[in-house]
């Protein structure tokens, strides 16, 4: 027997953000042999049709009217798999902000009944590990003791089955198994997909050596899934990477999936040698924040400043605190949101940013516009927007709808400053 799931390309999903892009669509391939795997999970017959004659022996002991527990989505882009599993009430999380937002405006858009799929909600906690030199019996100074990183659900309930979408960064898939592996029980299934192209061997070593035995199916419009049963033992290694600026000593600490969370990026390293003069109590924005390298050395010179940091990844804000815990810098504050969404108009002096210009996959330039709009909006009429850009992207002509004067600070040949000055 199959159950009935809605097929994805009946649904009215879009992307967010909105883009002009008709070629672009809110699901992919990857999700439709998901919800066509999950529509016949209890069924064993059919489910062998999936793989290779012989090379599946798992069973199913789970049918999805019979979930007692939790379901939990993972990285649904779109929130094509939330929408389909709405029935059965599905927790759903991705790291990405606009992800997120983009699986709320499906689900109003394509629920007709109630909405029971819900964000699964986390805490994250930090502590560093205070050690000490056994022959001097004196404290390692504090960048060099480890940091203790960790997640927890706020709400405590048995995870019966985890749908999972295979993530661009191999690192945050790395972290999103081991949090997973400790929140899941024995019989928890554990199903997950991606595209040919992102599923390699290293992959499938992952999911292998953190849940344990692993088959992959057959492939389906350049689609594959891949079954795991939770017998690994639980590991210990840490998430965060470090790495230190050379000139000023500030240590920098990076989550998975953050972008250049393991060393400083070029165009970062092009803007800090072009940072603007900062007054004391001036209010600054990092926008699209990272692991905080922009916003710590700021903070570090300009102890005076008003600091906020912004970034759409939630690991990518709980990277920022870290470099600021660790490097004892204080007057900030961290949000994660899309662009500059709530934060106030009219009273900031400076914003600065290096902007991403993928979403997921898909090469864009809809998020660096809805963040330069945001800038000048959050920006006082006497404040400045600095953009560092690789210089085939097309930034002047956003910059100047939004901005009164605009002018290159420097240029290379891999990169732009871009100044930003009259917000409109």
């Amino acid at each position: 027997m199959t159950i009935s799931l809605p097929a994805v390309a009946n649904l009215k999903l879009i992307r967010y953000p909105r883009t002009d892009d008709k070629s672009l669509r809110a699901w992919s391939a990857a999700d439709e042999y998901l919800i066509d795997f999950l529509s016949q999970i209890n069924s064993q017959s059919c489910i062998q049709s999936f793989f290779d004659k012989g090379n599946f022996n798992q069973r199913f002991s789970l049918s999805l009217d019979r979930v007692s527990g939790r379901i939990l989505i993972v990285n649904d882009q779109f929130g094509a798999l939330s929408v389909t599993l709405n029935h059965y009430a599905p927790d759903y999380w991705c790291d990405s902000f606009l992800s997120n937002k983009a699986t709320k405006i499906n689900l109003g858009n394509n629920v007709t009944g109630e909405i029971l799929a819900k964000p699964f909600e986390l805490d994250y906690h930090h502590r560093q590990i205070q050690l000490t030199d056994t022959t001097t019996n004196k404290h390692h100074p504090i960048e060099n003791n480890p940091i203790n990183f960790s997640v927890t659900p706020r709400e405590s309930k048995t995870i019966d089955l985890v749908v999972l979408r295979i993530p661009k960064h191999l690192s945050l898939l790395e972290f999103q198994l081991k949090q997973l592996k400790r929140w899941i029980g024995p019989d928890t299934q554990i199903v997950a997909a991606g595209m040919t192209k992102d599923i390699h061997v290293s992959t499938i070593n992952l999911f292998e050596s953190i849940i344990g035995p692993t088959k992959t199916s057959l492939a389906r419009k350049k689609a594959r899934l891949i079954i795991s049963e939770n017998k690994a033992p639980i590991s210990s290694e840490s998430d965060i990477e470090t790495y230190r600026l050379d000139k000023s000593g500030i240590t920098i600490c990076g989550l998975p999936g953050v972008f250049s969370r393991d060393k400083l990026d070029i165009g970062t390293q092009v803007l800090l040698r072009h940072l603007p003069s900062f007054k004391p109590h001036q209010k600054v924005i990092d926008l699209g924040c990272g692991s905080g390298v922009i916003g710590a050395c700021i903070a570090r010179d300009n102890p005076d400043t008003e600091l906020l940091l912004t970034d759409e990844s939630a690991l990518a804000v709980e990277s920022s605190r870290l470099t600021f815990f660790i490097n004892d810098l204080a007057n900030a504050q961290f949000i994660q949101t899309n662009g500059l969404t709530d934060v106030e108009s009219n009273q900031y002096d400076h914003v600065l940013c290096n902007p991403p210009f993928h979403q997921q996959n898909v090469q864009t330039l809809s998020i660096a516009k809805n963040m330069f709009k945001e800038a000048a909006r959050c920006l006082k009429s006497s404040g400045e927007l600095r953009v560092v850009a690789n210089r085939h992207l097309k930034y002047g002509p956003i910059l100047k709808r939004y901005f009164g004067k605009t002018s290159i600070v420097s240029k290379d040949p891999k990169f732009i400053i871009w100044l930003a000055e009259s917000p409109r």
